[in-house]
């Protein structure tokens, strides 16, 4: 990423919003995966998936309203009885409740022991949900509603089975599949007070749909379907096989007993490929309706023999309006969720780049909001891209394992090679701070440019190292800052023509993590930072001589991998499993962003406090804006509070990490403090002025042992103590 002089954007003016949230540019409406859908009617339906994302449509999926909930669990099963009554059920043990179709949500039940994977009505009051224990063995447990789902009654336990699958004919008659040591199908006829094994093979059974008190149609991996007739007493297999590959099925959905749909996956040599079939027969022969997809569909929904729907992962939806025969992709994925963005530039609003694997470009020119893809060549992989105006920029990288950077001069359309060193395996990093002198970093040296790129020559020769990158950072034409090997910073204060060796603190070094540094950022020539593994986060005040640790969460499995400031108190950093981070006191604390995505995410450029894009793995392109979809925590967030609050923080118990919510009427100083049970002070979470809005914080208990925490707020006159349990 180019790290624009900071002086050029130090004078814009920032305006403080708690409104502004992360969205979807590279999939519409959104990049999760989809694991459930449900049709009221033709026009009114909802989606849901990953990160507690859930989708609403009320014309038949030309336009999408994107609700979140919970950005830290899954949605794994949806279910409306009316067009403004629905549930859903997430892989963290919630069980909400919506009376208005969706745009708000209750929580009706919590046990985060739990993991909930199915849920059903028969009624508007009566319904079942199924979950199985996410510690130790994995038993199930089940739970019944005989009210509208405002309280729910624990039925009964069955040990050492995963229910995958839940569905009921009547408020008597239900069945369930997954995988268990008695059986891998079960059956009910007195409303799930108690249930009859009725399959045991040892395998895993994906789905089950019932047409009847004894029809019943279930699903499973190596191309099989079974089928039974007389309430689960024999059972019909069907092999199923598509250009001699075995179809491991995924998802079913029947209108009658007779007419139903299937889809499922298999191999083939250029790759995993994904099948839609429909039966006209029960099952006893299955036509292929849609074939060659790239995306797996993990839910079918049909509200007519002819009106359904398909879903599945990074976003995918599909549609069909005459039984299958032909389908219509509803998302728009600009580009392949496979990819991998590890880069972007942007010199305005509206015009920036994007670098990412199979050597490919894109380039927006409305924000983000459209991308047009070009590609470098072939076996090209870019690592780094740098824009000094909208025609002329560079892209440095490897080719055939060699380093190499390319040149343009029309806005990214053509790219010619300026220099390709023999001694190098890779440029991964490559800035300009001028129309003619740029810097380039590779894995044994530092090049300098003096004629826009026409010939580079060895300015330092050492090893840097081989990390995530050998980050660039200047803040005029003299000063600047590079990466090197770990753990070392190197300063230039004459344009890059001489360089020092700064050595970071080693007692910064993660005790269980092999330690690197990923990412730094200058915002004056005395105040920065750098990011790296562990959520390690490093303060300076004095260009680079000493550094204070700001975060560290020890775990070698919290990556960051960019860091952007836009002031000396503004700024993010970003990282592994989605993690966004917030600072706007200069990284004395931090407040975890919800972007609603799990994929990771390499790098991020800011032009002001509202208008930033991120890139990432998985195709994964955000852009931070005004609010276009609702964002959920059980209240609606976008009304301006009326009051302080402290809320209980969820999950509890949690293991390691928590959010803390609290909302503010009035600008005020917030003190947000966790304490052990003995008064002594474990951390400072937030000490300084606040605005208007509603706040999350995470905690992480990483470094401490399982107990009860208390977390006290002091907001003006207003106090409040919460407990908190960690649970290991």
């Amino acid at each position: 990423m180019s790290r624009k002089l900071i002086y050029l954007i130090l004078f814009v003016t920032i305006s403080f919003t708690t409104f502004s949230q992360w969205n979807w540019q590279s999939v519409k409406p959104q990049g999760n995966d989809l694991n459930a859908v449900f049709f009221i009617s033709e026009s009114v339906g909802w989606m849901s998936g990953k990160c507690g994302t859930i989708l609403k449509t009320t014309d038949g999926g030309n336009n999408w309203n994107v609700i979140h909930i919970d950005s830290l669990q899954a949605i794994t099963s949806i279910y409306f009885v009316s067009d403004l009554v629905g549930y859903c059920a997430t892989d963290g043990g919630l069980v909400l409740k919506t009376y208005n179709g969706g745009n708000t949500w209750d929580i009706k039940k919590y046990d985060p022991l739990l993991s909930f994977t199915s849920l059903f009505f028969t009624s508007t009051t009566v319904g079942w949900i199924g979950g199985e224990r996410k510690i130790g063995v994995s038993d199930s447990t089940f739970f019944k509603t005989t009210d509208g789902g405002e309280s729910w009654v624990k039925q009964t336990t069955i040990p050492i089975f995963s229910p995958w699958s839940i569905h009921f004919f009547s408020e008597n008659y239900g069945w369930m599949a997954g995988v268990g040591f008695s059986s891998n199908i079960y059956r009910t006829t007195n409303g799930g007070m108690t249930w009859e094994p009725k399959y045991q093979d040892g395998r895993s059974y994906t789905s089950i749909f019932s047409t009847s008190e004894t029809n019943a149609y279930v699903t499973l991996n190596f191309g099989e379907f079974r089928r039974t007739t007389d309430g689960g007493n024999t059972w019909e297999l069907y092999h199923v096989t598509h250009q001699d590959n075995e179809i491991n099925f995924v998802s079913q959905f029947f209108i009658s007993e007779s007419v139903g749909w299937l889809s499922g996956g298999y191999y083939e040599p250029s790759g995993y490929k994904y099948v839609i079939f429909k039966t006209t027969d029960g099952g006893k022969n299955l036509q292929v309706v849609k074939d060659g997809l790239i995306h797996s569909i993990n839910s079918l929904h049909f509200v007519s023999e002819n009106i359904g729907w398909g879903v599945g992962n990074y976003g995918f939806i599909l549609s069909t309006t005459d039984g299958g025969s032909t389908w219509i992709e509803r998302s728009d994925m600009y580009q392949s969720p496979y990819r991998i963005y590890s880069g972007l530039d942007f010199i305005s609003s509206s015009i920036g780049w994007a670098i990412g694997s199979e050597g490919c470009i894109l380039k927006t020119s409305n924000g983000g909001n459209d991308w047009l893809e070009n590609t470098i060549g072939e076996n090209i992989t870019p690592y780094s891209i740098d824009f000094i105006s909208d025609l002329s920029g560079w892209i440095s990288g490897s080719r055939n394992d060699t380093g190499i950077i390319f040149h343009t001069t029309n806005g990214g359309q053509d790219w010619i090679v300026q220099y390709n060193p023999s001694d190098e395996y890779s440029i991964k990093t490559i800035q300009f701070i001028s129309e003619n002198i740029g810097l380039a970093v590779g894995n044994y040296a530092i090049y300098r440019t003096a004629n826009g790129g026409q010939t580079w020559g060895k300015v330092y020769s050492n090893q840097l190292g081989s990390g995530w990158k050998n980050d660039i950072c200047f803040i005029n034409e003299n000063i600047g800052w590079i990466l090197g090997a770990d753990p070392t910073i190197l300063k230039t204060t004459d344009g890059g023509l001489t360089w020092d060796s700064i050595q970071v603190p080693v007692n910064t070094v993660l005790p269980d993590c092999e330690f690197f540094l990923s990412a730094l950022q200058f915002v004056s020539s005395e105040v920065g930072w750098v990011v790296g593994a562990g959520r390690l986060i490093l303060k300076t005040t004095d260009g680079g001589i000493s550094w204070q640790e700001q975060m560290n969460s020890g775990n070698r499995d919290e990556n960051l991998f960019s860091v952007y400031f836009i002031s000396e108190n503004i700024g993010w950093t970003i990282g592994s499993d989605g993690l966004i981070l917030k600072t706007i006191d200069g990284g004395n604390s931090w407040s975890r962003e919800q972007c609603y995505t799990s994929q990771d995410l390499f790098d991020i450029i800011a032009l002001t406090e509202n208008e930033a894009c991120i890139v990432g793995a998985g195709g994964v392109i955000l852009s931070l804006s005004n609010a276009s979809s609702d964002v959920v925590e059980y209240e609606n967030k976008n009304e301006i509070p009326d009051h302080c609050a402290l809320a209980q923080n969820y999950p509890n118990p949690f293991n390691p990490e928590t959010i803390i919510s609290y909302q503010l009427p009035m600008i005020t100083h917030v003190e947000l403090k966790i304490f052990d049970l003995l008064g002594r002070e474990i951390a400072t979470l937030v000490d300084r002025d606040q605005n208007t809005g509603t706040y999350d914080v995470i905690f992480d208990g990483n470094k401490l042992s399982s107990g009860i925490y208390i977390c006290r707020m002091n907001a003006g006159k207003f106090s409040k103590v919460q407990k908190m349990i960690l649970l290991r």
